[in-house]
């Protein structure tokens, strides 16, 4: 009896459609997933005493960015050198602060050797700073970062590529 009572009630419910408020949440929900995404971007890329130094920036004033990974790699005459690095993953970047100048926005990873995989196609010889060192000439830089927003969660992956020319990295 409470059975067709219910479904008597949900039944006689009117049910309207319209267009306009479909779209409005449609825009709203692209909206809030494009402003709630981490906003990263590359500061100066350092090419020091058989090291490469990267700074990741966090271009959000208002947001930290979570979950921080980073994966660098040469590409060279079709071969691919993926870096190991001092650190490849970091829990957070705080926000830019308006305020002040001082940088607390960015940290800097740092390429150590070639990851394991690497080294063992290279046949088992680590020749990183011979590598490093030596650089060929319109070799790229290839930075990807994933990041996480810190309110929402929501994740976006990002790209850099960077050529070496004349001694200095410049973006593609």
């Amino acid at each position: 009896m409470i059975y067709k009572e219910t479904m008597n009630f949900l039944c006689n419910i009117p049910i309207e459609f319209n267009f306009l408020e479909w779209i409005a949440g449609i825009v709203t929900t692209f909206l809030l997933i494009y402003f709630f995404r981490a906003k990263i971007k590359l500061g100066k890329i350092i090419l020091d005493k058989n090291k490469l130094k990267i700074q990741v920036i966090n271009n959000s004033y208002c947001f930290m960015a979570t979950n921080i990974l980073v994966e660098v790699a040469l590409v060279s005459n079709n071969q691919t050198f993926h870096f190991k690095l001092d650190r490849s993953q970091f829990i957070l970047i705080p926000p830019k602060c308006k305020k002040c100048n001082n940088e607390n926005n960015i940290r800097s990873f740092t390429t150590i050797d070639f990851e394991e995989t690497t080294i063992e196609l290279m046949g088992g010889v680590s020749s990183y700073i011979n590598i490093i060192n030596n650089l060929p000439e319109n070799s790229i830089l290839r930075i990807r970062i994933h990041g996480n927003h810190e309110f929402t969660n929501f994740g976006k992956a990002f790209e850099f590529k960077y050529r070496y020319n004349q001694g200095q990295f410049n973006k593609i």
